[in-house]
């Protein structure tokens, strides 16, 4: 039995966890305790409930994190003084603090990704060739919902598909990515705009805007239990991988259990 501690258990993405180990599929995995806010932890669950990892970090095989940057920064060097995989799907990090996990998965194995949906991570392989072909006739814009709540924008999401048309495009992304469009489009500019409102998953568009058509790549989530899916997958496949680089997407999706 893999055990699993959740950080966030009871935010969004941490319910859709709880929901899901021991279901069809997932049935080798056991949380063997949620790391929560002290608001939170007095709520009704089938698993110990602690705000310290410490608490329980030696009896775990992984922990899965959907939390806050600072507080993920946090179980991310518990993790790495514990020898422990790390599977991060917070989003919102600075560069300083994505600097600071990137050298935390030199002491352990360490898995991040701004979206642990499998669906997304294919997205993003047709993303790479059809920039690949498309190149520079095309302006790129990248259009993302989300629900209400949501703190940051652009996306995770939106950041990591850019990043990936600008490598291919062979340039680097401003490490500060705004969204202020007062200006005249620069060439080879990347725009972003983010819509906020109601209970909305996830929708990312890629659009690529030529002089006589345009060509538009989405994507839509329509529940969260994809991204629970893919959190889990990937803490299974992060069992036994060696510490030394910080895993992503593309490795799970390039070599799968």
């Amino acid at each position: 039995m893999i055990k699993v501690i959740v950080t966030g258990c009871f935010g969004r993405m941490g319910q859709e966890i709880v929901k899901l180990v021991g279901t069809e599929g997932f049935e080798d995995l056991q949380i063997i305790a949620g790391i929560c806010t002290s608001e939170q932890v007095n709520l009704p669950s089938n698993f110990q409930i602690s705000q310290r990892l410490e608490d329980y970090i030696d009896k775990a095989d992984v922990v899965i994190d959907f939390s806050i940057p600072t507080s993920a920064i946090e179980f991310a060097k518990i993790c790495a003084e514990y020898k422990k995989p790390f599977v991060c799907g917070t989003t919102g990090f600075t560069l300083d603090q994505e600097i600071e996990l990137k050298k935390l998965a030199e002491q352990t194995p360490l898995f991040v990704s701004y979206n642990m949906s499998i669906g997304v991570a294919k997205f993003a392989q047709i993303l790479k060739q059809a920039s690949n072909i498309l190149a520079a006739d095309y302006d790129v814009e990248i259009l993302e919902k989300h629900h209400n709540k949501k703190a940051d924008a652009p996306s995770g999401t939106a950041k990591m598909l850019a990043q990936l048309i600008a490598e291919t495009r062979g340039f680097e992304l401003p490490p500060s990515i705004s969204t202020d469009r007062n200006h005249l489009r620069e060439k080879g500019e990347i725009g972003f705009a983010s819509i906020r409102g109601g209970a909305i998953i996830g929708e990312h568009q890629v659009i690529f805007a030529g002089s006589t058509d345009v060509i538009t790549i989405s994507h839509q989530a329509l529940n969260r239990g994809q991204f629970a899916y893919g959190a889990l997958s990937v803490a299974r496949w992060l069992l036994g991988k060696k510490p030394g680089k910080s895993y992503c997407m593309e490795d799970f999706i390039a070599n799968p259990l």
